[in-house]
């Protein structure tokens, strides 16, 4: 792969710096582009029900694609600042079962790259699952040199999503590429702003405690019955946690309706102690002092809500469960750091894909927010 001609010799000022993002999904990492300060001029996905979300959620245009097929012209523009992708992790994901670094599904990582090399913008990032950097002992050293024929410098790290503010424990390979003609980053990633216990940095930045499960979706709504269709969310001036029956602060909390569970399936979520996983069927059920398990795409069963009892606790096998339950859409997208005006459409299963798959707008945010100043010292130099 060559350096295609459609580099840009600098990168914009201001808050003009645009971004495309590449698999874009429902538009968790274009929320977090677009808080970090980037004009983001368009999503680019193949599938149509996450390109409708991404369309009633952001103001930058969806565009339907098949990413295999390299052609900018698709784009409202080719000189961009800044590319991201989150090419599908199908091939390296662990739960996929056995792995195999040649799968035909690894084959989207390899696209993007063409993608960053026939549009040369100053900055990329790249995510995807952590089972990428274990798959083969030199896919990483692959990647790296793919970047490099492309014109690029790529660092790569696992970050952890629960470390910057996100309430889930969510691990992947964050990818930083920067242009081979442009200055080396003196710091490839940002700094972490939370940590499990909360401490101070031997620099004397103070990182606050991980983000709790509570914290994110402590007041939804809840009856006896599971959550009502509507839900609760304070006002704004309103401390957390405050909320009672009584209050006048009701609004829509959109993609918040439960799900229909027969007593046999709470009855098996109640045996799971908060916190953990049973067994061999992998379902689990989040803790409220703790960050959330991480929040995957599969078949509409997400985790179990730390609400109502477990049978250690006395609950009967033969009812007294009534009230536990998976967790909802929206739940869900909170522990994944989505806004509740973010929303997402089809059927429950597909909605609850389109917020497993996405990247966490609040990681997306510290990460792009990083991306503008290793830019922004990079526009500082002048022309190159």
């Amino acid at each position: 792969m060559g350096v295609s001609a459609m580099r840009s010799d600098t990168p914009t000022s201001g808050t003009d710096r645009s971004a495309v993002d590449l698999f874009c999904g429902a538009g968790g990492a274009g929320r977090g582009i677009h808080a970090a300060g980037f004009d983001v001029v368009a999503g680019v996905d193949k599938k149509a029900d996450p390109l409708q979300a991404y369309n009633e959620s952001l103001s930058s245009d969806p565009i339907q694609h098949d990413l295999s097929d390299v052609d900018p012209s698709i784009l409202p523009t080719t000189d961009i600042d800044y590319l991201h992708g989150s090419p599908p992790c199908q091939g390296f994901s662990q739960a996929a079962g056995s792995r195999d670094a040649d799968d035909d599904r690894n084959a989207l990582v390899w696209r993007f790259v063409e993608w960053v090399d026939k549009l040369q913008p100053a900055a990329v990032t790249m995510e995807n699952v952590a089972g990428m950097r274990s798959i083969s002992t030199t896919w990483m050293d692959r990647l790296e040199g793919a970047f490099r024929d492309a014109g690029y410098v790529m660092r790569w790290r696992e970050l952890n999503a629960a470390n910057y503010g996100v309430p889930q424990t969510r691990k992947r390979v964050i990818c930083v590429a920067v242009r081979e003609d442009l200055p080396v980053p003196s710091q490839w990633f940002p700094a972490p702003t939370h940590t499990r216990s909360g401490t101070r940095t031997l620099d004397g930045r103070e990182l606050d405690q991980w983000r709790t499960v509570e914290d994110a979706i402590g007041d939804l709504q809840h009856t006896t019955n599971g959550v009502t269709g509507e839900g609760i969310w304070r006002d704004p001036d309103e401390p957390a946690h405050t909320i009672g029956a009584e209050s006048k602060h009701y609004i829509r909390v959109p993609n918040h309706e439960p799900q229909e569970h027969a007593d046999e399936t709470r009855q098996r979520l109640a045996a799971i102690e908060p916190g953990s996983t049973a067994g061999s069927t992998n379902a689990s059920r989040v803790a409220a002092d703790e960050p959330s398990c991480t929040i995957v795409s599969g078949n509409g069963t997400p985790p179990a809500h730390y609400q109502g009892p477990t049978h250690d606790d006395g609950a009967r096998p033969d009812g007294g469960v009534g009230n536990v339950r998976r967790l909802t859409v929206r739940e869900c997208a909170r522990l994944q750091s989505f806004p509740d005006d973010h929303y997402f459409v089809g059927g429950k299963e597909e909605q609850y894909r389109q917020v497993g798959n996405a990247v966490p707008p609040l990681l997306q945010e510290k990460i792009s927010a990083h991306i503008t100043r290793i830019i922004r010292s990079v526009g500082a130099g002048g022309e190159r």
